[in-house]
């Protein structure tokens, strides 16, 4: 609809405008950010005065965070400002608020009354409640003297609109234990990757410092014999180990997995190879993990700060990689020989941080078709790199620089609003067409993934139901009760969740069933064996047996034959995808494709 402000923008617009600018905000700008919001609603929807209340129940009181404009003369004590419920009955109906209300002049005598003594007119009020889950947690509120009639589709986005402040109240509640997420490592609360490299950028450029990297040796061992609770005491132990073993100026830092690093500060470079020795020794003794003694050795590599900061995580990789190939449990410092490989990845980080800001990172698209119809049903997101110089570039390539530097989270963000956002322009061509997109370990449990998709769901107007989000068995093991919890959220959304490269890792059908997954993706490596190994097929049939029975879909993964999709529709498989299928391609080739079934063949 037209805006009855005369703004210059549409309703679907000021949504989009209000999704995004609210998206990124933190703590310290949230009350700007309210204030500006505020406002836009007041031009836009062309009323007299727009406020935001907030309920806390635990003090029983309701709260002004804000309105627009601010009334000419306020008391002090502001009457308004902190209001108990018990004290007015309006307010203590707003603990219960469920639903929108319009009150025009002469339907309530008891509201218009109150009005009146304030304002000296009758007036209309139009107020949509926030809500988080079933609480709710506020009120938004807007005031138009006299009559002024309220559209359908304007209170429907007044309360995409009150969404978006409940989400931004719980975003900002939580930002210390997301800011202390952020930095911090979940099972043994050290200073994660990105926590030691802000470290290091505060350093003074010529304190001498070194860093070791450090590789528990065949951590697999214990994950795969033991089971990763097993797993994760043993890193806890050995991150005990490190703490007490270093003096108190260094740093130790969990980087991820079975990785850790020792910022060792104001040393030498023979004190920091010393006590490198000294810990590959001492973290090597054997520990007490579910009653059994287990015992790993470390690989460690070195870097000093001849070299400056900047390249100190990179040489210090490079060397740990050098002590792994020596045949493990061993110190290695890095030299000069190791130079081209660790500055490979350093530039590739430093180029991927550029590409994030210039917008080089593009989605090409895979189609998951009905085996049996033969008709994209999905496409899954894959990102490419527009390359200024070197041209397309798959992830593939940047992967491990983006893992290595953190920027994993930030380009899984882009992914998601990209591809959300590629849905939303499709939906015309095909409306039943779903969206599969792939998470990574670090979005599982750096931040509020359930949010910020209901973000992008809500800026973008695309139905919960149409997004599947691809997370891989290992990611979900590694620390199954965070990762339940968080797809426990996103389910509740609507959205659809698929168990990715299944069958490569453990998963026991108990901890199948536990999870709120609705698709098993079938890992390439079995499809390839189709047919051909027993042992592939055994795992393919019984991946088909197993979903079919728990009531999940199958999608198979790598159909590179005709003979493969025989076999997976002769048992049962619903979905695949390969490039025998449709190769990977840019989204004006993957839109010919939609609504129709493929023009590859399907039966024999």
């Amino acid at each position: 609809m037209k805006d009855p402000g005369g703004t210059g923008v549409s309703l679907d617009q000021l949504i989009v405008d209000l999704a995004t600018s609210l998206m990124g905000v933190g703590s310290d700008s949230e009350a700007a950010a309210t204030s500006t919001a505020l406002q836009q609603l007041l031009d836009f929807f062309n009323v007299d005065h727009v406020f935001l209340r907030r309920n806390d129940h635990t003090q029983g009181v309701s709260i002004l965070v804000g309105e627009e404009p601010a009334r000419p003369f306020i008391p002090d004590p502001d009457p308004l400002a902190v209001v108990p419920f018990e004290a007015d009955p309006v307010f203590a109906a707003s603990q219960h608020f469920k639903e929108p209300l319009i009150d025009y002049p002469n339907a309530n005598e008891d509201y218009d009354k109150r009005v009146e003594e304030a304002a000296g007119q009758a007036a209309t009020f139009a107020g949509v409640p926030l809500l988080d889950g079933t609480e709710t947690v506020g009120a938004l509120g807007l005031i138009k003297f006299g009559m002024r009639p309220w559209a359908d589709d304007e209170i429907r986005a007044l309360s995409a609109i009150a969404t978006m402040f409940a989400l931004l109240w719980g975003r900002t509640e939580a930002e210390k234990t997301v800011r202390h997420l952020a930095y911090f490592d979940m099972l043994t609360d050290l200073p994660n990757r990105q926590r030691l490299q802000e470290e290091l950028d505060a350093l003074h450029p010529d304190e001498p410092v070194s860093l070791l990297a450090i590789d528990v040796d065949n951590m697999s061992v214990i994950n795969d014999g033991l089971s990763y609770a097993a797993g994760d005491q043993f890193i806890w132990e050995m991150a005990e180990r490190l703490r007490k073993a270093v003096r108190p100026v260094d740093t130790v830092a969990r980087l991820q997995g079975d990785r850790f690093a020792v910022l060792l500060r104001d040393i030498s470079t023979d004190g920091a190879d010393q006590i490198a020795r000294r810990l590959c020794g001492e973290l090597a003794v054997s520990v007490e993990v579910a009653g059994m003694s287990l015992a790993r050795s470390v690989s460690i590599g070195v870097a000093h700060s001849t070299h400056g900061t900047d390249t100190l995580f990179s040489e210090a990789d490079a060397a740990m990689q050098r002590a792994k190939e020596k045949g493990r449990k061993r110190v290695v410092v890095y030299d000069d020989s190791m130079r081209a490989g660790s500055l490979d990845l350093y530039e590739t980080e430093l180029e991927l941080r550029q590409a994030i800001e210039r917008d080089e990172l593009l989605l090409h698209f895979q189609p998951e078709v009905d085996l049996v119809t033969g008709k994209v049903k999905a496409t899954e997101a894959l990102m490419r790199w527009q390359h200024p110089e070197k041209g397309l570039l798959p992830a593939g390539v940047f992967i491990d620089a983006a893992e290595a530097s953190g920027l994993v989270v930030e380009i899984g963000d882009v992914v998601l609003d990209k591809a959300i956002a590629q849905l939303a322009e499709w939906q015309d061509i095909d409306p039943e067409l779903e969206m599969w997109i792939n998470i990574s370990p670090a979005q599982l449990v750096s931040r509020d993934l359930a949010s910020q998709v209901e973000f992008a769901l809500i800026k973008h107007g695309v139905p919960a139901k149409r997004i599947c989000l691809e997370v891989t068995e290992h990611s979900v093991l590694e620390d199954i009760e965070v990762t339940r919890g968080t797809l426990e959220r996103l389910r509740t959304l609507g959205v659809q969740l698929a168990l990715d490269d299944f069958g490569t890792g453990y998963s026991s059908m108990k901890q199948l069933k536990s999870l709120p997954i609705t698709t098993l993706k079938i890992d390439m490596s079995f499809v390839a064996g189709l047919g051909v190994s027993a042992h592939d097929t055994a795992i393919v049939e019984a991946a088909i047996t197993l979903a079919n029975a728990f009531g999940l879909n199958t999608v198979a993964e790598g159909i590179e034959e005709l003979d493969q999709l025989l076999e997976l529709t002769k048992r049962g498989c619903s979905m695949g995808q390969g490039y025998y299928l449709c190769r990977p391609a840019a989204p004006e080739h993957i839109a010919t494709l939609l609504g129709q079934p493929l023009d590859v063949p399907i039966t024999a």
